[in-house]
């Protein structure tokens, strides 16, 4: 545009002006087109700065960062102490109680001896019972064995012969 209105200044000033003559031009004729010009670029500027006001809306798009938060979730993974009910495998005790069925072999081997006289000493029944469980508490805890020696009074029936034998093992565990 102002380039444009250089051009019909120019052309204007050299349509009015006589090539040879000494008259002056009247004040203010072509000074008033480049005014006018002034005020349209003045509009220019301000349009600019409209359009950097628009830009500033980008700003806002970073409100989209809060999203997020929703990592926070990760928290059920808190759920895994349900594991802890693996506790459950501690029933496997219950296999213990294939012991009772060894001792009541061991019991029914008492018969093989034929002289019932010690079987009227109580007291040395019950050492011998003692003396079992010396040697099956290698593999299980004495404490369980010793709620079995009740229920086993087959071996009050036992021999001489093999007291003696068990005699023997009691002095060797004592």
């Amino acid at each position: 545009r102002l380039c444009f209105a250089f051009l019909v200044i120019v052309t204007k000033w050299l349509f009015c002006v006589e090539p040879h003559t000494s008259e002056p031009l009247p004040d203010g004729v072509g000074d008033l087109v480049v005014s006018q010009d002034l005020v349209v670029s003045q509009d220019l500027a301000v349009s600019q700065i409209l359009v950097v006001s628009q830009d500033l809306v980008v700003s806002q798009d970073l409100a989209v960062s809060q999203i997020l938060v929703v990592s926070q979730d990760l928290v059920v993974s808190q759920d895994l102490v349900v594991s802890q009910d693996l506790v459950v495998s501690q029933d496997l005790a219950v296999s213990q109680d294939l012991v009772v069925s060894q001792i009541l072999v061991v019991s029914q081997d008492l018969v093989v001896s034929q002289d019932p006289v010690v079987s009227q000493d109580p007291v040395v029944s019950q050492d011998l019972v003692v003396s079992q469980i010396l040697v099956v508490s290698q593999d299980l805890a004495v404490s369980q064995i010793l709620t079995l020696t009740y229920a086993t009074p087959v071996l009050m029936t036992s021999h001489n012969a093999w007291t003696a034998g068990m005699t023997s093992c009691l002095d060797f565990f004592c």
